[in-house]
């Protein structure tokens, strides 16, 4: 079965959505707040939960989990944080490596589990 464009992204979103939540939590649990110790600790088991996905993806799920955990952690020392934090957004982080770009043909590129995807813009790119 076909995946559409905006169906493949929706699960996109989702799955990372999950992974972030994950990360926090670990990170919250085991009291870590550094980018490559969280890495250190889950990078091996997401890659076998998710093979499919390409490998910055997790990457850049550790990176956002920890910024988003220590902006935890300065709230809570201030009393303006409570519970543990959670990821709602319907945000991704990129790296180079995930997406290109063309402005002249008005191009975007992402990297999916189901290979490429290729976005065209309907309308000239102004910069």
């Amino acid at each position: 079965m076909q995946l559409t464009t905006q169906q493949g992204l929706d699960d996109l979103f989702s799955v990372y959505r999950e992974i972030v939540n994950f990360l926090i939590s670990y990170a919250h649990e085991n009291n870590i707040t550094s980018f490559y110790r969280l890495k250190k600790g889950t990078y091996k088991s997401l890659r076998e939960e998710y093979p499919e996905l390409p490998s910055h993806y997790l990457y850049t799920a550790c990176q956002m989990a920890s910024s988003i955990y220590k902006s935890y952690r300065k709230r809570k020392r201030k009393g303006k944080a409570k519970g543990k934090p959670v990821f709602k957004k319907e945000v991704i982080m990129l790296d180079d490596h995930l997406f290109r770009l063309d402005l002249e043909k008005g191009v975007i590129k992402l990297s999916t589990p189901n290979g490429r995807l290729n976005e065209f813009s309907q309308t000239p790119v102004n910069h």
